[in-house]
């Protein structure tokens, strides 16, 4: 130890190192989200709805693990600078770095979350027009079948 380097108190270490493991839980749950998400509009795109509602569960789970570390992290987010660096520098660096990961992870987590809602919005619009087209159609083969007199020829030969 040098003369400068004041000593780790051991209830400091602890509580840096539940910092740590509390961040490295959270990126392996927002790696998680990620890759559900990446699947999503894989399904959205194939129009999958059974797939991506089953989809959607596993991501809600997700959701709600990444609630609870939050609950955890919480108290520790004001003075997250002091806990981690009462873990020394590695353990410093190590936070430094689980955080930059999260905010990427989250970034990455709510473009793919946009592009998905655009796709659905897509497809919503594209079924809107299938379904408009499809209730005009019989009204313009009624149009044609209303024109017709009963009882008269509709197709003659060169005869007559």
């Amino acid at each position: 130890m040098t003369a400068h380097a004041l000593p780790i108190r051991t209830d400091d270490a602890a509580e840096a190192a539940r910092l740590r493991s509390l961040l490295e839980r959270q990126r392996d749950e927002y790696e998680q989200l990620r890759a559900l998400a990446e699947m999503q509009g894989d399904l959205i795109a194939r129009r999958d709805a059974g797939a991506l509602m089953t989809l959607l569960g596993r991501r809600q789970r997700h959701v709600d693990a990444l609630t609870a570390l939050n609950a955890e992290l919480d108290p520790l987010r004001p003075r997250i600078g002091d806990v981690a660096a009462a873990g020394g520098p590695a353990c410093r660096d190590a936070v430094r770095s689980l955080v930059d990961e999260v905010q990427r992870l989250l970034e990455e987590i709510m473009g793919l979350d946009d592009a998905g809602q655009r796709a659905l919005a897509e497809g919503r619009d594209a079924v809107k027009a299938e379904l408009t087209q499809a209730a005009r159609t019989p009204r313009a083969l009624n149009a044609y079948k209303r024109a017709a007199v009963p009882g008269a020829t509709r197709f003659t030969n060169r005869r007559g």
